[in-house]
């Protein structure tokens, strides 16, 4: 007696498998696989979230708060990079 077989169903002992079985299997497997990718790049991706605010500035800065208060310069050079860089950067009109 021989019967053919019926699709989604495992074959009878001693019947051999069919070739497109083990590949739907795989094909349905990557798709699945491909599927929850893309669900989690959109998901990872969406616009959700917290909206965002700007910290107040609560003190105006001022230039004495980064004033050098260390001792005095050792030698001309070190007097001299103190006031041709030093002095013109800590102003607050400065970034």
């Amino acid at each position: 007696m021989t019967r053919k077989s019926v699709a989604g169903l495992p074959p009878l002992p001693g019947e051999p498998m069919s070739p497109a079985g083990p590949m739907s299997h795989a094909a349905r497997a990557l798709g699945c696989g491909a599927a929850l990718v893309l669900i989690a790049v959109l998901g990872g991706c969406s616009g959700g979230g917290a909206a965002t605010t700007v910290n107040p500035v609560t003190t105006p800065p001022n230039s004495t708060a980064n004033a050098y208060t260390g001792p005095a310069p050792g030698n001309a050079d070190v007097q001299a990079f103190k006031i041709n860089l030093w002095e013109n950067i800590r102003a607050a009109n400065r970034c």
